[in-house]
């Protein structure tokens, strides 16, 4: 697991990387630690396709050159799973921190336990987002990661498993796969259908819309349940931003 830290102030930065080895050291996760002292250097490495394991990047948000803010713009181009942490001393950055879906930024002077907390929060969405199933296609098993699924679906006697990057054809049945992500942000929609909720985007009369403008058919029997589902849904990832 590769992590960066962008910070101009030695101190600073020597201070926050202790603080990211003891975290590491603490949990016997190996990590290789880059730092930048701008966030224009990094950025050229970014670019460049340098790093192949990136996971986290501490910001600071002044800094010399391109400021952490537009840093944060420039990474989500190109990753959007990423974990962004800014470090500052202002507290005015919140919405800054929203647009480009930072996870966290922390007030300096930093403390270890302050670290501590953003490093839990990070594991815990490192985890959900390295959550795969495997499934058979071609006489072969492969993976496919939970978060790249927007829908699947039965047509004759074969699964369609749509990502965003591709389409996996396999023999198994709607309900098999609906046993493997079971507990997850999946919704059973149709005889003939689950779709990954975090990727509707709008609900009409009889369908849901996905952010690759599929239309996912809503079972009319069902209707009321599937939809209260969906607003549940909602309701917790309120609860828990």
């Amino acid at each position: 697991m590769e992590i960066i830290i962008c910070e101009d102030i030695k101190e600073n930065a020597e201070k926050l990387s202790s603080y990211v080895t003891r975290y590491f050291s603490n949990i016997e996760v190996p990590v290789e630690i880059s730092v930048y002292e701008n966030g224009d250097d990094f950025l050229v490495d970014f670019n460049a396709g340098k790093f192949r394991d990136l996971k986290i990047v501490f910001l600071d948000i002044y800094m010399p050159g391109t400021l952490g803010v537009d840093v944060a713009r420039e990474i989500r181009k190109i990753n959007t799973d990423v974990i962004i942490i800014f470090t500052t001393t202002s507290r005015s950055h919140g919405l800054d921190s929203y647009y480009v879906k930072a996870l966290q930024y922390l007030i300096k002077p930093l403390d270890y336990s302050a670290v501590e907390a953003v490093l839990n929060d990070s594991m815990v969405l490192l985890n959900d987002l390295l959550q795969s199933i495997n499934v058979l296609s071609d006489g072969k098993h492969i993976k496919v990661y939970l978060k790249d699924i927007l829908f699947a679906e039965m047509i004759n006697n074969d699964l369609l498993i749509h990502t965003v990057f591709n389409t996996v054809k396999s023999p198994v049945s709607l309900h098999e796969f609906e046993k493997q992500v079971e507990g997850k942000s999946f919704l059973r929609t149709h005889k003939n259908y689950v779709v990954n909720m975090s990727y509707i985007n709008d609900i009409t009369a009889n369908n849901f819309i996905i952010a690759s403008e599929a239309t996912i058919p809503i079972c009319e029997d069902d209707e009321k349940n599937i939809k209260q589902a969906y607003r549940d849904y909602l309701t917790a990832l309120s609860e828990n931003m």
